[in-house]
């Protein structure tokens, strides 16, 4: 399958998985000032190998290979992907009429659908033209957005028929195979739907896969030949860290579960030798979550001779020498640190991990140690946490501004915070001393996509809505001027993604 075949050719399945399209639509030239001096600066010093403006939606690919183990056929529609390539080759985005006529030449008995929050409103719209369509396809939601807002939702769109909470690799086989007996149901946990007489189902569950080793691989099959693939391959589900902006640990029941390494290891050869893959990021939200663990999945890299350049995220306390001497040797080209915050005391009122009392220096001297290895490393900052002040933003800034500017970090992740659906954030947020005063989805962003950015959906305490976007250009102007006065592109990690679209008919 390539591109125009995903979307151009008619296709009868059992089962159409949809990714919504994600970006803000809103030209690069109406973007303010500020950001497009950020982005710019930043294309100068290189790019990642991961974070790619387009990737495949890996729940979907998981859900296609459960499938596919019980005898269905699958599609997928990937609009984020269609609307990226539509306005990079033409300046016009996706629209609704282009979706109805691709839709049109698809006919499934299930219509499966996974969105992010700022993907809400689109989701749903996309629901209700697949009803138009087929108004006898079941129309089935799922994702980390729709496991938080699921009785939300199914309220607010008919052309919805059920809700899958968390993993679905399960529940969707369940669902296939009882389509049409709605009576049974009742029998599946983890879904949200309304029975036959007008009452919603919930039983408050979230589905759970126990062992993740009974799942095969994602079903790479199903993305474009034509197009970039930069896999991404767990080792984990779930996180180490419990901060409290974060739904993980609520989706995954705060268990961190491992994958059998021999399974890993021939998920990576699989890709390697038959897809001719020699770039892969690790998708685990903290890579490594044990020191045995890293060091095995280095040992195992080095000793197949494959030659892979590979980039995960972590803590910055994690890494020691030992660590960072495997990683590297194994072909580990950058590391994400989350650094989030200058402030310990900011950090300790969402939960995240404090560095001790020196935690600027220590972030300092972990830096360079990394960068001794020949490791790039990518900075996350998150401003307007709760409990941040100017003070607090200015010091956090400073810290950005030191990092570029003595080339201790190469590339910067510079977002606000969200108070996505499922967080403690929204449950709680009076604790933290957060007022939401936008409750619209589509503006639920953070602040780290050139077409993804906008004034954030709350305040706090001590600081207000505009002051946050404020302070958030102040880092990114910070970070830019630095950016500019490097001479080379350094740290250029993926150099095929603009040519791909010139290849591409829309």
């Amino acid at each position: 399958m390539n591109f125009s075949e995903m979307f151009n050719t008619n296709v009868k399945s059992d089962v159409l998985l949809i990714q919504p399209h994600i970006l803000k639509h809103v030209s690069v030239e109406d973007i303010d000032i500020v950001q497009q001096h950020y982005w710019e600066a930043s294309d100068k010093v290189g790019s990642l190998i991961g974070d790619l403006p387009i990737e495949p939606n890996w729940g979907l690919l998981y859900l296609s290979s459960a499938l596919k183990q019980n005898d269905f056929s699958v599609h997928m529609l990937d609009f984020h992907l269609y609307d990226y390539v539509k306005y990079t080759k033409t300046g016009n985005f996706v629209d609704y009429d282009d979706i109805e006529k691709i839709l049109s030449t698809k006919k499934s008995k299930m219509v499966a659908i996974s969105s992010l929050t700022r993907s809400h409103h689109r989701a749903l719209k996309i629901a209700e033209i697949c009803k138009k369509i087929n108004p006898e396809c079941k129309v089935v939601l799922g994702g980390i957005h729709f496991t938080f807002i699921a009785e939300e939702a199914i309220k607010s769109c008919p052309y919805v028929d059920v809700i899958i909470r968390g993993e679905g690799e399960k529940a969707i086989v369940d669902l296939m195979k009882n389509l049409n007996d709605i009576d049974k149901w009742s029998n599946f946990e983890g879904i949200v739907y309304i029975d036959r007489n007008g009452k919603i189902v919930n039983d408050n569950k979230i589905n759970h896969i126990e062992d993740i080793n009974k799942l095969a691989y994602p079903d790479y099959s199903l993305w474009p030949r034509d197009v970039p693939l930069i896999p991404r391959i767990y080792l984990s589900r779930g996180c180490i860290g419990n901060c409290d902006y974060c739904v993980a640990n609520l989706l995954f029941k705060s268990k961190q579960r491992k994958r059998n390494m021999d399974d890993v290891m021939n998920e990576i050869k699989m890709l390697y030798y038959e897809y001719r893959i020699e770039e892969m990021l690790i998708g685990d939200l903290c890579f490594p979550s044990t020191k045995k663990d890293t060091i095995d999945f280095c040992k195992r890299i080095i000793d197949s001779g494959m030659k892979i350049r590979w980039w995960c995220q972590t803590r910055p306390e994690i890494l020691d020498d030992e660590i960072l001497e495997y990683m590297e040797k194994s072909g580990c080209v950058q590391v994400a640190l989350g650094i989030e915050s200058s402030d310990p005391e900011v950090l300790e009122k969402t939960n995240s991990k404090k560095y001790g009392a020196k935690a600027t220096q220590s972030i300092f001297d972990i830096c360079s140690n990394v960068k001794k290895y020949k490791i790039a490393i990518q900075g996350y900052f998150i401003i307007g946490l709760p409990g941040d002040t100017i003070d607090t933003s200015i010091q956090t800034i400073k810290m950005m501004d030191y990092l570029t500017a003595e080339g201790l970090v190469d590339i910067m992740h510079i977002s606000v915070m969200v108070p996505y659906p499922g967080t403690n954030l929204i449950s709680n947020h009076d604790q933290y001393g957060l007022e939401i005063i936008d409750n619209d989805y589509s503006h639920y962003l953070m602040n780290c996509d050139l077409m993804n950015a906008g004034v954030p959906v709350y305040k706090t305490n001590t600081l207000d809505n505009y002051q946050i976007f404020s302070l958030w250009q102040l880092a990114l102007s910070t970070v830019a001027k630095n950016f500019e006065k490097r001479d080379i592109k350094d740290h250029i990690m993926f150099n095929s993604l603009n040519n791909f679209v010139n290849e591409i008919e829309v």
